[in-house]
């Protein structure tokens, strides 16, 4: 299909080091008001910052080949192999209360979220081939990213719960209630807390997400 006439055709421009160096800016000033304020999360600004700033710098070594080979099994190993792993170890990271085994519940949550939303994502979008890194990854990413981010605040409310309400749990145990019956309003309240992000992002998805993604 040709271009239609009259729009200017798009060309990514590099970015200098200067307005890099301005971003990082941004998170170290970040940094300082949190360190003022006693908020108690500077050092995970700053250390997120090096994070990001060290993942996109790498990046493009590691997709190209990626991109190059187009061989599905490539694929399929970054996606479950790292980017699940990745995250799952993000998500198991945030709560300050933790429990054996919170890595493999945390892998094993984002990993099945993504079979079932991608293989959906896959019939409806339907590339060819099917294992695309060009579709595939982008959409694996924007996935997990969004699974990410509800895993995390799931388990920490969910922990939270568990261990200021220790003693209320104890109790429903010891008159007979089952685990899941003891637990219930935590998990409640894990759901709801995690499905917040999802419900923000599809109330603005139309005006701010898509537009701003363009």
């Amino acid at each position: 299909m040709e271009a239609q006439q009259g729009l200017p055709e798009q060309v990514s421009a590099d970015i200098p080091w200067q307005r890099i160096c301005l971003a990082c800016g941004v998170i170290v000033l970040e940094a300082l008001a949190a360190r003022l304020l006693e908020l108690g999360n500077a050092d995970q600004l700053l250390i997120s910052g090096v994070r990001c700033f060290v993942q996109l710098s790498f990046l493009g070594c590691i997709l190209a080949p990626i991109f190059e080979t187009r061989h599905p099994c490539l694929v399929l190993c970054y996606i479950f192999g790292f980017m699940i792993l990745v995250s799952a170890h993000e998500a198991a990271a945030r709560p300050k209360v933790t429990y054996p085994g919170i890595f493999s519940s945390a892998a094993l949550s984002m990993g099945s979220a993504l079979l079932l939303n991608g293989f959906l994502l896959l019939v409806i979008v339907q590339p060819e081939p099917w294992y695309n890194a060009q579709y595939m990854i982008p959409m694996a990413g924007m996935l997990i990213n969004n699974s990410l981010s509800g895993t995390a605040l799931a388990l920490n409310s969910m922990i939270d719960y568990l261990h200021s309400n220790k003693e209320q749990v104890e109790v429903l145990l010891t008159f007979g209630a089952t685990p899941w019956e003891a637990a219930w309003p935590g998990f409640v309240k894990s759901i709801q807390a995690a499905l917040i992000p999802a419900i923000n992002g599809m109330n603005v998805v139309g005006l701010v997400s898509i537009p701003g993604m363009m």
